[in-house]
C-alpha cells in the first residue's frame, strides 16, 4: 500500500535541451502535515483505490485495468483504452459535488499518455452538457504530442497554455488560484498565467462535474494512457511545497548556462523573464543613461551616445523556489553610426550564399540594410570575369548570372559599400563549378509528400514515393517514419514542393512551416492568423542527402501577414530567378472577399527573397495554386473554390481564366468544396498517352486534394491544358499511389541514376544500378597516346580515376552511390587535367633611354632614369635591372652621335646618346684663387650656383674668417633669396645691410636664432664649426630632407667638446659626409667644434651639403 499523504518520489525528470541526458531525481515536496486539506486521493493501487480517495468517491464508466505504474513502488495504476465511454466521474462522499464552491484548488497526479494526440487527463464544468465553441464554462487539462494543455475557460474567456511533459511518465501539479493559473511539471514551475476574469466559482457553477480521463467535447474526447495518484487539495499549494530543491537547483543551472541576450543593442529590447526550464528571472543593470531598465523589470530603454559604444553590464537573478543565482552578461550599447561605421558594419556582414560552390546564378544586393542604421547604404559589384559572372544589368536580368564553364573557375567580386560620402571595398572570391554534362532524359518519378491525417507529429514531415510510370507508386517508408523531419519553427511541415535547379544539378524542397498537430488542432491552432510567416528549405545535389532544414521569411513583409501555406516555385528564363509563389491571409493587405491570396517573390538561391507581391486577389479564399510552363505559355491552376484553369504569356500578369475542374468534366465533385492542392507536372516521354494513331503525345498530370473526404490526391490527365474538355483531359483512374494517403505534394521526373540512388539508399531496395553515364565517360576518355601533353600530377589523377571506374563498372553489385561518384571523380579528373606549359623563354627585351643623353668629352655615361623591359614568350613582361645588363658601345673620347647596345640574357636593344666637345673652362676672377689650391674646384662651384661671391671683385678672400652673418646669407641665397619684411629683430642687424633680409628670413624659418643672453644675432662674430652645421641641419628639417641619418663621433678625438645643442645636427652631418673632421699628427681625427671656419672651408661644406640634398 503507498503512503496515502505522501507525493511519489524519485521523478525522473528531463529539463529541456540544455539538459537533455540528465535524468534528476525530484523529491515531491508535498508533506503530510501539510495545512491545505486534501480532497481527493486516489491511488489506484487497487480497485478500492480507483473508486475511492480520501474524501472522494469515483463511479467507473464503461471499463479499465490496472496496470504497473512506472515503478514497482508506486505499484498498480489506471489505464483506460482511449474509448469515450470509459472514464470516471468524481464526487465527494456522498455523492455531491466536489468542486462547486471552491476558490483554489490544486490538482496533482501522474501520468504517461499512449498516444500522441489528445488526451483529457481531467474535465470539470457546471454540468454534463456538450460545450458550446465561444461560450464555453470548464477547466481542464489534456495530454498532446509530449505537452499538457492547461486550461480555465470562462464563458469564453480563455486562459489556456502548454507545458512540456514528453511522452514518458511525468508528475504534473495545477494550481487553480483566485487570479493565477500554474503549472509545475516534475517539480519545476513551468507557467504561470493571471486569469482574474474566470474565477472557479464562476466557472463551475452550483452542481459541477468532474471526470477523469474525458471532456465533454462532442462525442467526448477521451484518454489514452497510465494515469496514478490523482489527487486534489482544497487550495492553491505555494512553490516551496511543490517545487523539489534539487531539482530546482539543476533547472537553475541549466537556465543559467542556456540563457543569453543581444552582445551588442542598437535599439530598446526586452529582458527575458523566465528561463526554458521555468526559472524566474529579474533583472538589475549597472547605472548608465544608455540602456535602463524600465519600471516593468525587463522593458530596456536604449540612448546611444556620440562618441564610442558604451558596455553595460546586466545581472540576472535565477529564482525557482528557494534556489536562487546570478549571471552576468556585458552588453554593448552601440555608438550613434556615422558613415564610416556603417560602411564598416556592412563590409563585414556582406557575403554571398554557397560562394565555395556555385552552381547557379547568385544575388548580388544593390542596397544592404545595417542593424542600427535607416542610412542608405548602396553596393557596387565588379566582377574579375564577367563572362563567367555578370557585375551589371544585361538584357532584362540583374547583375550575378553565372555561366558555366568546362572547367571550375574562381572569379573575384569586388564590392564597393557606399554610405554618404564614405565607401570601402570587400573581394569575394567564388568557386564557380564546372558546367555539368548533358543530364540523360528523365524516365521515372520521385514523389514528395506528407500523409496530413494530423493525429501524430509524424504527420506533418516528409514522405517520399516513387514510380517507374507515374501511376504505380511506392512508398519508401513507413507510416511514422519521414524522410525528412523539420524541428525548427512550427516543427512541422507540409505541402513539400521539389524543384530542380535550371542547371539541373542541384534540387531545392520548399514546404509550408505548419504543425496542426502541436497546435492542438485545427480548432486550437490560429493557423492563418498565427501563424508562421516562414517557409521550410532543404537542398539537395542526389534527393538523397539533404541540407539540415533552415527557415526563410517570405511573407513577414506583408501587413497583417497570418502564414505562409503551399509554395511552389519556378525558373523564370527571362530573368534569372526563381519566382516562389505561396497563399498568406491578411486583412490589411486584402482587396477583394476572402483574405487569403497568394504572392510571390523571386530569389536565386533560396535564401534571400524580394519583397512580397500581391498575385491572385479573388472573392473567395485561394490557399493553393500550381503553375507549369507549355511552350510560351504559362498555365495555373488554383484552389479558390473551384479548381480554376488560368492561361498567361507571363508568370506575373496577364493572367485569364480558361475553365475549371468541374465544368470540363461537368462534374460537382471535382469542385472546390470537394478538392483543392491542385498540383501540375510533366509526365515523361515514355508515359506519354497516345492519339488515336497510337502516337505518343505530350501529357501532363494535374492532381487534387480531396481533403474533404480525408481521401488525399485524385489524379487527371490531359494531352492540351488549354482544351478544357475531355477530348483532352481524363480521370487518371489507373494510378495507385500506395498505402499512404497522399496530401499536398509534388511530383518530380527523375532520371533512372536519381531513381536507383532514391530506391536504393531510402527505399532500401535491392535493385542494379545504372552505369549508362559512367560507361560513356570511360569510352570517351582520354588516350594515353596524349599522356605526354599533361602534367604528371593531373596525369595519375585522372589514370586512378579511370582505373577505379573501370573496376566499378566490371562489378554488377556496385550500388548507386559507388557509381555516382565514380563518375563524378572521373569527370573532375578529367576536368582538371592540366596541359603541359610550354617553355617560357627570353623573346626580346625593351629600352628606354636614360634621363641624360647629351654629354661632353670626359663624361661618364649615366644610366639614371633607363628602364629595361623583358618580353616573354607567355607574354609576360618583366623589368630587369641596369646592373643586370652589359652596357657597350660608348666612348667618352670621342665626339658625335653614338648608339648604345643593351645586352641582357642574349638579347640586345639600342639608344642614342650625343658627345660634345667641352666648353673651354672659364677662369674665376679672383686673384687669389689659383686653379692648383686644394679648394679651387668648391670655390669655382659655388661662383656658378651663385651661392658664395667674393670679399670683392677680384678677391675671394679664401683664408678669412667666415662669419655668421655671411653663412646666413649664403643659405639665403641656396633658398632662392626670398623677399622679406624688414623688422628690428636684433639689434645688430640694422635695414639695408647686405645681410640685412637673409637673417631676418632665417629667423623666421627658424634657421638661426640670437644669442639668449643678449638677443644679439652677433652679426660679425666668426661661425663655429658646430654653429654652422646646427644652421644647416635646421636648414635641411625646413627643406623637410631626411634628417634621420645619424653617426657614431666616439671615433673623433675631441667628440665630447661638442656642444649639447649641437650634438644631434653634428652625428646628421658626419653621417650625410658634410663634416668630414681634421687630421691630428697621431692620424686620428678631430670634429674642431668650437673652431672657426674659413670661407675655402665653408666653399667644401657647402657644396657637399648640396650635392648630397639640394640634387
Amino acid at each position: 500500500m503507498k503512503r496515502k499523504l505522501l507525493w511519489k518520489r524519485w521523478i525522473s525528470l528531463a529539463l529541456g535541451a540544455a539538459m537533455v541526458g540528465t535524468m534528476i531525481p525530484a523529491t515531491a515536496k508535498a508533506q503530510e502535515e501539510t495545512s491545505v486539506a486534501l480532497l481527493a486521493d486516489f491511488t489506484f493501487d487497487d480497485a478500492a483505490h480507483v473508486t475511492g480517495g480520501g474524501n472522494a468517491k469515483a463511479e467507473v464508466k464503461g471499463t479499465y485495468e490496472l496496470k504497473d505504474s512506472k515503478d514497482a513502488e508506486n505499484g498498480q495504476a489506471l489505464y483506460l483504452d482511449g474509448n469515450a465511454s470509459n472514464y470516471l466521474t468524481v464526487t465527494d462522499a456522498d455523492g455531491g459535488s466536489l468542486l462547486t464552491g471552491k476558490k483554489a484548488i490544486t490538482i496533482s497526479y501522474d501520468a504517461k499518455p499512449d498516444r500522441t494526440s489528445t488526451s483529457w487527463v481531467f474535465y470539470a464544468a457546471p454540468d454534463t452538457k456538450t460545450q458550446t465553441n465561444g461560450k464555453e464554462y470548464y477547466i481542464g487539462a489534456f495530454a498532446n504530442g509530449g505537452n499538457t494543455k492547461v486550461e480555465r475557460y470562462n464563458n469564453g474567456r480563455t486562459v489556456g497554455f502548454t507545458a512540456s511533459t514528453g511522452t514518458d511518465w511525468a508528475h504534473v501539479d495545477i494550481v487553480y488560484d483566485e487570479n493565477v493559473t500554474t503549472v509545475y511539471v516534475n517539480g519545476l514551475k513551468k507557467e504561470s498565467v493571471e486569469n482574474s476574469n474566470a474565477q472557479l466559482t464562476d466557472i463551475l457553477k452550483d452542481n459541477s462535474i468532474l471526470y477523469i480521463g474525458r471532456a465533454n467535447w462532442g462525442n467526448g474526447e477521451s484518454y489514452k494512457g497510465w494515469i496514478d495518484n490523482f489527487r486534489i487539495y482544497d487550495g492553491a499549494l505555494a512553490d516551496e511545497q511543490l517545487v523539489d530543491e534539487d531539482v530546482a537547483k539543476a533547472a537553475v543551472v541549466a537556465d543559467k548556462e542556456a540563457l543569453t541576450i543581444p552582445e551588442t543593442v542598437t535599439e530598446d529590447f526586452t529582458l527575458p523573464a523566465k528561463g526554458q526550464n521555468g526559472s524566474e528571472i529579474t533583472w538589475t543593470a549597472t547605472a548608465s543613461e544608455n540602456a535602463v531598465i524600465g519600471t516593468d523589470g525587463y522593458t530596456v530603454k536604449v540612448k546611444r551616445a556620440d562618441d564610442a559604444d558604451v558596455t553595460v553590464t546586466f545581472t540576472g537573478t535565477f529564482t525557482m523556489g528557494k534556489v536562487t543565482d546570478t549571471k552576468s552578461f556585458a552588453v554593448a550599447v552601440r555608438k550613434n553610426m556615422d558613415d564610416a561605421d556603417v560602411v564598416a558594419d556592412a563590409l563585414k556582414a556582406l557575403d554571398i550564399a554557397d560562394k565555395d560552390e556555385v552552381q547557379g546564378n547568385i544575388t548580388l544586393p544593390e542596397k544592404l540594410e545595417v542593424e542600427g542604421t535607416d542610412k542608405d547604404v548602396t553596393v557596387a559589384w565588379k566582377s574579375s570575369n564577367a563572362e563567367v559572372v555578370t557585375d551589371m544589368e544585361k538584357d532584362g536580368m540583374a547583375a550575378g548570372v553565372v555561366t558555366r564553364q568546362e572547367k571550375n573557375v574562381k572569379v573575384t567580386m569586388t564590392a564597393t559599400v557606399t554610405c554618404g560620402k564614405e565607401s570601402g571595398t570587400k573581394e569575394i572570391t567564388l568557386t564557380v563549378k564546372a558546367a555539368p554534362t548533358q543530364r540523360p532524359k528523365t524516365t521515372e518519378y520521385l514523389f514528395a509528400y506528407f500523409t496530413g491525417s494530423e493525429g501524430s507529429a509524424t504527420d506533418e514531415q516528409i514522405y517520399f514515393s516513387t514510380s517507374e510510370n507515374g501511376a504505380q507508386w511506392t512508398d519508401l517508408t513507413a507510416n511514422g517514419s519521414p524522410v525528412l523531419s523539420s524541428a525548427i519553427g512550427d516543427k512541422g511541415v507540409r505541402d513539400p514542393y521539389l524543384i530542380r535547379s535550371a542547371e539541373g544539378d542541384r534540387f531545392w524542397l520548399i514546404a509550408t512551416d505548419l504543425s496542426i498537430y502541436y497546435r492542438g488542432g485545427w480548432g486550437r491552432a490560429n493557423a492563418t492568423t498565427q501563424g508562421s510567416t516562414n517557409l521550410v528549405v532543404w537542398e539537395s545535389d542526389n534527393l538523397v542527402d539533404w541540407s539540415e532544414p533552415r527557415l526563410v521569411d517570405v511573407a513577414g513583409n506583408i501587413p497583417g501577414a497570418g502564414c505562409a501555406w503551399a509554395p511552389e516555385a519556378m525558373y523564370d528564363a527571362n530573368t534569372g530567378n526563381y519566382v516562389v509563389y505561396w497563399a498568406t491571409a491578411s486583412d490589411e493587405s486584402n482587396v477583394n472577399g476572402d483574405r487569403m491570396n497568394m504572392y510571390y517573390a523571386t530569389t536565386r538561391d533560396f535564401r534571400t527573397f524580394s519583397d512580397p507581391v500581391l498575385w491572385i486577389d479573388r472573392e473567395h479564399s485561394i490557399i493553393d495554386t500550381t503553375m507549369i510552363q507549355v511552350g510560351d505559355k504559362y498555365y495555373r491552376a488554383s484552389g479558390d473554390g473551384q479548381i480554376t484553369i488560368e492561361e498567361s504569356d507571363s508568370i506575373y500578369e496577364g493572367w485569364k481564366i480558361i475553365g475549371t475542374l468541374k465544368d470540363i468534366f461537368n462534374n460537382n465533385n471535382y469542385s472546390g468544396s470537394k478538392l483543392e492542392g491542385p498540383e501540375f507536372f510533366k509526365y515523361n516521354e515514355d508515359d506519354y498517352l497516345t492519339d488515336a494513331d497510337g502516337n505518343p503525345v505530350e501529357t501532363w498530370g494535374l492532381m487534387c486534394d480531396q481533403y474533404s473526404e480525408g481521401k488525399g490526391y485524385l489524379p487527371f490527365r490531359t494531352t492540351n491544358i488549354a482544351d478544357q474538355t475531355t477530348a483532352s483531359w481524363s480521370p487518371a483512374s489507373d494510378v495507385n499511389f500506395g498505402s499512404l494517403k497522399k496530401r499536398h505534394g509534388t511530383i518530380l521526373p527523375v532520371t533512372r541514376a536519381e531513381y536507383n540512388l532514391i530506391m536504393q539508399e531510402i527505399g532500401k531496395k535491392d535493385l542494379p544500378s545504372d552505369m549508362t553515364a559512367l560507361q560513356a565517360e570511360t569510352e570517351n576518355a582520354v588516350s594515353v597516346d596524349d599522356k605526354d601533353k599533361y602534367t604528371e600530377e593531373s596525369w595519375t589523377v585522372y589514370e586512378n580515376a579511370l582505373k577505379k571506374a573501370e573496376g566499378i563498372l566490371a562489378n554488377d553489385a556496385a550500388t548507386q552511390r559507388t557509381v555516382d561518384e565514380g563518375l563524378e571523380e572521373l569527370r573532375d579528373a578529367r576536368i582538371g587535367l592540366e596541359e603541359k606549359a610550354e617553355p617560357v623563354v627570353l623573346e626580346s627585351i625593351t629600352v628606354t633611354a636614360p634621363t641624360k643623353t647629351e654629354y661632353t668629352v670626359g663624361d661618364e655615361l649615366e644610366l639614371a632614369g633607363m628602364k629595361v623591359t623583358a618580353k616573354y614568350s607567355d607574354g609576360s613582361t618583366e623589368d630587369i635591372a641596369v646592373t643586370d645588363c652589359e652596357i657597350s658601345g660608348y666612348d667618352k673620347t670621342k665626339t658625335g652621335e653614338q648608339t648604345v647596345t643593351v645586352t641582357y640574357e642574349g638579347k640586345t636593344n639600342t639608344f642614342k646618346v650625343t658627345v660634345k666637345e667641352a666648353a673651354a673652362t672659364p677662369k674665376l676672377p679672383y686673384e687669389d684663387v689659383a686653379e692648383t689650391d686644394w679648394f679651387y674646384d668648391e670655390v669655382a662651384y659655388n661662383y656658378y650656383a651663385e651661392t658664395m661671391t667674393g670679399t670683392d671683385p677680384t678677391h675671394f678672400s679664401p683664408y678669412a674668417t667666415l662669419v655668421r652673418a655671411q653663412f646666413a646669407t649664403i643659405l639665403h641665397r641656396i633658398e632662392g633669396e626670398p623677399v622679406v619684411a624688414y623688422t628690428n629683430r636684433f639689434p645688430d642687424v640694422p635695414d639695408k645691410q647686405f645681410y640685412s633680409t637673409a637673417v631676418l628670413w632665417a629667423a623666421d624659418a627658424k634657421v638661426v636664432t640670437g644669442y639668449t643672453d643678449s638677443g644679439y644675432f652677433g652679426t660679425n662674430d666668426p661661425i663655429t664649426r658646430e654653429q654652422m652645421v646646427v644652421m644647416m641641419y635646421r636648414y635641411a628639417d625646413y627643406k623637410n630632407y631626411d634628417i634621420s641619418k645619424t653617426a657614431d663621433l666616439s671615433s673623433f678625438s675631441d667628440a665630447e667638446q661638442v656642444s649639447g645643442f649641437a650634438e644631434t645636427a653634428m652625428k646628421w652631418a658626419v653621417e650625410n659626409g658634410i663634416i668630414e673632421g681634421k687630421e691630428n699628427t697621431d692620424n686620428s681625427y678631430r670634429l674642431d667644434p668650437q673652431g672657426s671656419t674659413s670661407r675655402a672651408e665653408c666653399a667644401i661644406i657647402i657644396q657637399r651639403f648640396m650635392e648630397t640634398f639640394d640634387k
